[in-house]
């Protein structure tokens, strides 16, 4: 597991990163604070431990974190144990929080609560390429990065990641979003192909949507295909996708 220790006091932060790694923690120490919420945008952890004193600078951290689209588990440490600094905390995107003093076993307890926590709803989602379909939020996901989608996106991309690279015609796209009784102007679904096209290069994906003329649009990635890969909980695939697959 990897920690990103995001803390403005080197002696707290020194002891915070032995006592982590003797614990088996591979941390990374960084403080200041832009550079910290670039390394947590950066995909390469599994949880940010926040250990900043003033409550502003954790604040604004926080919530440009979220606003960035980030899912990394983040736990704060609070000095004054006030009521109105833990809510500051958790309002601005913090999971949980811990005040000084604690215990190492409650440290180390609250960090693999809220990794197991993210892990388990991470399984919960539709992968293709390096992209992946939250299908509890709704959100198009690259790495930590995530975006919400609307009904109408959220359904045709999840039809196209179902069929794996394979065409989806833009009848069979219609029925999926629009249902059977949405008429037949087909139009729709370029502007909302269009849409999702705009999602994924603001994620920065790899994977693209190609038009096949005459046929309908599939998923690939640049350079070439990649298997498709589903998480063990994804919801069942309709009936009429496992006829046609």
């Amino acid at each position: 597991m990897k920690i990103l220790l995001a803390a403005d006091r080197p002696k707290a932060a020194s002891r915070l990163r032995r006592g982590l790694k003797r614990r088996g923690y591979e941390t990374e120490w960084i403080a200041d604070e832009e550079k910290a919420l670039e390394a947590a945008l950066s995909g390469r952890y599994d949880l940010m431990l926040l250990d900043i004193v003033f409550s502003e600078k954790r604040t604004i951290l926080l919530r440009t974190l979220r606003h960035r689209g980030s899912m990394l588990p983040v736990l704060f440490l609070t000095y004054r144990g006030y009521l109105e600094d833990k809510i500051a905390g958790l309002d601005s995107g913090a999971d949980d929080y811990l005040t000084r003093p604690f215990r190492w076993e409650e440290l180390t307890e609250r960090i693999e609560e809220l990794v197991f926590w993210r892990r388990r709803n991470r399984r919960q989602r539709l992968c293709f390429g390096d992209i992946f379909l939250d299908v509890i939020t709704q959100d198009l996901c690259r790495g930590d990065i995530c975006i919400r989608l609307g009904f109408k996106e959220y359904e045709m991309i999840k039809c196209m990641i179902q069929h794996g690279g394979k065409i989806c015609p833009k009848k069979l796209l219609w029925a999926e979003v629009w249902g059977p009784e949405g008429g037949n102007s087909y139009n729709n679904v370029e502007v909302y192909i269009s849409f999702l096209r705009k999602k994924l290069a603001l994620l920065g994906a790899q994977v693209r949507i190609r038009t096949m003329r005459n046929r309908g649009y599939r998923l690939e990635m640049r350079g070439g295909l990649p298997p498709l890969e589903m998480a063990e909980t994804e919801p069942e695939i309709d009936k009429k996708l496992k006829k046609e697959q």
